[in-house]
């Protein structure tokens, strides 16, 4: 059925839109006859919308799909006899057939592909339905086991949630690329600051790269997914280097990243888990107490000083900690729903 059709003289219901009662009426019988699949509670449903008006019913009914099927309709609504319709499913199926043809005639599909190219898509790309959201934050602080648990407490809100460690992904480590002596990157990193960084020229070389996979990752993977109402999660982000060059081995000074900032797209929302380093210490030994500090207060700064940036308390029970967050996420996509609906 067309969308003009479904939505015409829409009303109010539970916090949603839902069809006139005639066409919710119409739309059952089409559909069960599509499914071939009609039961007694749907019958009740039916009754229920047709007392509505049996008058106006009738005569649209006979309208729509023919008095032959217009008198079976009535009769199984009387008798409360599924069997009337299995027994006559091939005068139901010829009408639903009939009527799926007048709504794909060449007019209406002309009409229904000026209106995806002239309102949804349109909509759908500068409105993008999905979200992508950071999280940020010194070791210890949890970050792997909210992630985790926060992408099961979501993902029946999004048409699917993807996680990327750092950054988009388009591209593979710079090291892969190095046809002589190929490295890739490493799943994990028990001892972040064990390491020798690069010269500088390498270091700028491989930071560079990395931000245009930040950009065109953004443009061409992570827009698509959120076209596509998907929830896109970043394992760390850009904002890690404000804190830790060391732990990717770059020998670049304190204020590149902010230098460098304003190429980055940034995230609809970052979460920054901000802890007591004690305790973030006393959880994860990798890093001195000291560098946990200055990190710490870093992250803390950042958090109190960007747009959409949300400090998350994680000196506190893991399922409040998840709560908050799911809360937080689900709120931004209700606001982002209601202002495309408008």
């Amino acid at each position: 059925m067309p969308a003009e059709e479904m939505l015409e003289n829409k009303r109010f219901y539970k916090c949603f839109y839902v069809p006139d009662p005639y066409i919710e009426f119409k739309y059952m019988w089409i559909r069960r006859t599509i499914k071939h699949d009609m039961n007694n509670e749907h019958i009740e449903i039916a009754k229920k919308l047709y007392l509505n008006n049996p008058e106006k019913y009738i005569e649209q009914l006979k309208k729509d799909f023919g008095a032959e099927v217009s008198s079976l309709v009535l009769e199984i609504l009387d008798k409360n006899d599924v069997e009337i319709f299995n027994r006559n499913f091939e005068v139901f199926n010829s009408a639903a057939k009939r009527i799926s043809r007048k709504n794909a005639s060449l007019p209406v599909r002309l009409k229904y592909t000026a209106f995806m190219l002239g309102t949804v898509i349109p909509k759908r790309i500068f409105h993008k339905c999905g979200l992508s959201v950071a999280f940020i934050a010194p070791d210890g602080a949890g970050k792997s086991t909210i992630i985790n648990r926060v992408k099961e407490t979501v993902s029946g809100s999004f048409y699917g949630v993807n996680l990327y460690y750092m950054r988009p992904h388009l591209f593979k480590n710079l090291g892969h690329y190095n046809k002589l002596n190929p490295t890739e990157e490493a799943a994990t990193n028990d001892n972040p600051h064990g390491v020798v960084c690069d010269g500088v020229f390498k270091s700028a070389v491989r930071f560079f790269f990395y931000n245009l996979d930040f950009q065109l990752g953004t443009l061409f993977k992570i827009n698509q997914k959120k076209i596509n109402k998907q929830l896109v999660i970043f394992d760390r982000y850009y904002y890690d280097y404000f804190a830790d060059m060391k732990r990717y081995k770059y020998s670049l000074p304190a204020w590149f990243p902010a230098a460098f900032e304003w190429m980055i797209p940034k995230p609809d929302m970052v979460f920054v888990l901000d802890g007591n380093p004690e305790v973030l210490y006393e959880r994860k030994k990798e890093l001195p107490i000291s560098e946990l500090e200055k990190q710490c207060s870093v992250f803390h700064q950042l958090a109190q000083n960007r747009k959409n940036f949300y400090a998350i308390n994680v000196n506190r029970n893991v399922d409040t900690i998840v709560d908050e967050v799911t809360e937080t996420i689900l709120r931004e996509m209700a606001r982002r729903t209601s202002r495309i609906m408008k």
